[in-house]
């Protein structure tokens, strides 16, 4: 995989160089911190193993998740989340943690972990941002020394004995709902946000210094459209754009 392309590597520099007080960097996940999707890949994992009494009782839950999909991201991961009612917090958790930790972790671009590490050390609070189920994601913090509470992601209500339940919280964290969720937990505008897809648009235009659009391609045909509109949008506003090819 390759390096930052010279444009993108420059102003990196003088971000990390520049960083005012109490500085801020929000990162997307999917398609962004790796090429594939954790949420779908570790769903996925659920359906072939059986983890969720809801799931199990669909006769074909990853094609109606495709399907819903197509109409809308957002509601789609909320039916990913509602689907896990039922189970414990703790179990949700062991399960995204055994399916990170089994091979899904190679896949984070060495490049994401290290600017991630660059910022940290810099003073940098980050943030990740995700449509994808909550706990799918959660493994990925691990792993990247960033504390559990500045993530970000669809999910629901817990019981106080540590139930999930079908009460989706809101906003869900898709397109305009990235940015009510950070307007909600963030002190300040970010200084840096990077992100692949149209649905990452609105917290994108709400970096004060650097919006940098990651793409891997070959892009997956689910997101290619969606991919190649907020690209599209990058070129108008003369953001950075960093492309990897696999």
């Amino acid at each position: 995989m390759e390096n930052w392309n010279q444009d993108v590597e420059n102003a990196l520099k003088i971000l990390l160089d520049s960083s005012t007080k109490g500085p801020i960097a929000v990162f997307d996940a999917d398609g962004t911190l790796w090429a594939d999707d954790l949420g779908e890949a570790f769903f996925k994992h659920q359906i072939q193993f059986q983890l969720a009494p809801a799931i199990n009782k669909l006769k074909n839950p990853w094609e109606d998740y495709i399907s819903l999909d197509k109409i809308s991201v957002a509601d789609s991961n909320a039916w990913i989340a509602k689907l896990n009612a039922g189970l414990s917090l703790s179990t949700v958790r062991e399960q995204a943690k055994n399916f990170y930790n089994s091979g899904f972790k190679q896949g984070l671009n060495p490049l994401m972990k290290n600017l991630i590490r660059q910022f940290q050390e810099k003073g940098f609070e980050i943030w990740i941002v995700s449509a994808s189920f909550r706990w799918a994601i959660e493994p990925a913090l691990y792993d990247l020394d960033i504390p559990l509470d500045n993530l970000v992601g669809t999910e629901t209500e817990i019981t106080a004995d540590g139930i999930l339940t079908q009460i989706v919280k809101m906003p869900i964290p898709y397109g305009e709902g990235k940015l009510l969720a950070l307007t909600k937990n963030l002190k300040h505008k970010p200084q840096f946000v990077v992100g692949n897809t149209l649905g990452d648009l609105h917290m994108l235009k709400a970096a004060t210094d650097l919006p940098l659009v990651v793409q891997y391609l070959p892009s997956k045909p689910e997101i290619e459209g969606s991919a190649l509109a907020l690209r599209r949008e990058a070129e108008s506003h003369g953001w950075l754009i960093q492309t990897f090819r696999q």
